[in-house]
């Protein structure tokens, strides 16, 4: 091999070297930023389910039970909720998303 060769040969390397690195990143910070969304609707979807069962204890009486919901379940619904408001931009007509 002469000279020019092995100076292509390095640079050629080097650029797909560079390419495939670039694409690792780029795939890497993909599914970072998908699992940051999916975080933050989880975060809120407690949030929501929390002040729903913090409404439900201040609006009974003295005196009353107050019949809850299992936050797990608002939680659930909530989340439901908030992914489908991301994915279509608007909140699902039938309000029973599908698991």
């Amino acid at each position: 091999m002469d000279k020019t060769q092995l100076i292509l040969a390095l640079i050629g390397s080097a650029a797909i070297g560079a390419l495939v690195s670039s694409l690792i990143t780029v795939a890497g910070q993909y599914f970072e930023r998908k699992a940051r969304r999916q975080e933050l609707l989880l975060k809120e979807a407690l949030g929501l389910a929390q002040w729903r069962v913090d409404l439900a204890v201040a609006q009974t009486g003295p005196g009353q039970r107050a019949i809850l919901t299992d936050k797990v379940v608002l939680t659930e619904t909530y989340y439901g909720y908030l992914q489908h408001l991301m994915e279509h931009g608007r909140l699902p007509n039938d309000p029973r998303i599908e698991r």
